[in-house]
C-alpha cells in the first residue's frame, strides 16, 4: 500500500481519548495563485501529467535517489514526483544494523522526533516541500505542492512518538467528523484533504489559507483592523464556535 492511514498504522494502540486543533485563521479572501515553476517540475519528473510506476521512476530517476529511497519507492504505486533537485538526507537503508541510526528514525528525525523537511525534496513521492510554515507543540508545518491535485497545501507532520500519534489520530478524527459536518464550507472550519502515514510521521493535508491574524496586522503596518473587518471575523469566529458547540467539541487553545 502507497502510505498507510493513521488508522492502518495505530490501530492496536489504544488512541483516540485526546483532542485536536480545529479552528481556522480569519478569513482574508486570497487564493493562492499557482506557482508555473513548481508545474514545469511535475513535467520534468513524471513526464507527463500523470504519475509513473516505481519501476519507471528507479529507471529514469535511480541517480538521484538515496539507498533507502530506492527500496522504499517500491511501495508506492505511484509517483509523482522524487525532489530530483533536493539536497537529500543520506539516510541509510532500512536493512542497517546500525541501532543509533534507527533511532533517529534513520536521520529523517531530529532529537525531538520531528522529521527534518527539506526543501523541495518529497514527501510520500507526490508532495514538494516549499517552506516552513509554522511549528507547534504537536509537530511541524510546511507549504507543499500536490503534484497529484496540482494544487498547493498545507502539510501538517507530527512528531514521531506515541503520544503524538495518538493526539494526531484523535485530530484526524476531529477533523473527519468536522467535514462531514461542513459540506457546503460554511461553518469557517478548516478543512482536512486527506492523511497518511510518511517514514513513521502522520502526515495531514490541509486546504492551504490566507494570513494569519499576525501576518495580517503586520503587513498593515500593525494599524489594526477597520470595524467592518472585525465585525465579519468575529461573526465568522462566531458561526465557526456554534459549529463545535453542536458537535460538543472543546478547542483546547
Amino acid at each position: 500500500m502507497a502510505a498507510a492511514t493513521v488508522t492502518q498504522m495505530f490501530a492496536t494502540e489504544g488512541y483516540l481519548n485526546k483532542t485536536g486543533s480545529v479552528i481556522r485563521p480569519l478569513k482574508v479572501n486570497v487564493k493562492p495563485a499557482p506557482d508555473p515553476k513548481l508545474a514545469s517540475v511535475v513535467g520534468s519528473t513524471s513526464g507527463s501529467d500523470g504519475p509513473i510506476s516505481p519501476a519507471m521512476a528507479l529507471k529514469r530517476f535511480g541517480r538521484v535517489l538515496t539507498d533507502y529511497e530506492k527500496k522504499e519507492i517500491l511501495d508506492y504505486p505511484q509517483v509523482y514526483f522524487v525532489g530530483p533537485t533536493a539536497a537529500k538526507i543520506r539516510a541509510p537503508p532500512k536493512t542497517t544494523e546500525d541501532a543509533a541510526a534507527k533511532a533517529a528514525n534513520y536521520g529523517y528525525d531530529n532529537s525531538k522526533a520531528r522529521y527534518k523537511t527539506v526543501k523541495h525534496d518529497h514527501i510520500a513521492y507526490r508532495f514538494e516541500v516549499v517552506g516552513n510554515l509554522g511549528n507547534g507543540s504537536f509537530g511541524d508545518v510546511v507549504k507543499a505542492f500536490d503534484h497529484k491535485r496540482k494544487r498547493h497545501v498545507a502539510l501538517k507532520i507530527i512528531r514521531n512518538e506515541k503520544r503524538f500519534h495518538d493526539q494526531g489520530a484523535v485530530e484526524v478524527k476531529l477533523l473527519e467528523h468536522l467535514r462531514l459536518k461542513d459540506k457546503n464550507n460554511k461553518h469557517n472550519v478548516i478543512h482536512m484533504h486527506e492523511h497518511f502515514v510518511f517514514r513513521s510521521h502522520l502526515c495531514i493535508s490541509f486546504e492551504m489559507m490566507a494570513n494569519d491574524l499576525y501576518s495580517e496586522l503586520k503587513k498593515g503596518g500593525f494599524k489594526g483592523l477597520g470595524i467592518e473587518r472585525v465585525r465579519e471575523s468575529a461573526s465568522d469566529l462566531v458561526q465557526c464556535l456554534r459549529n463545535l458547540r453542536r458537535s460538543r467539541i472543546v478547542h483546547c487553545d
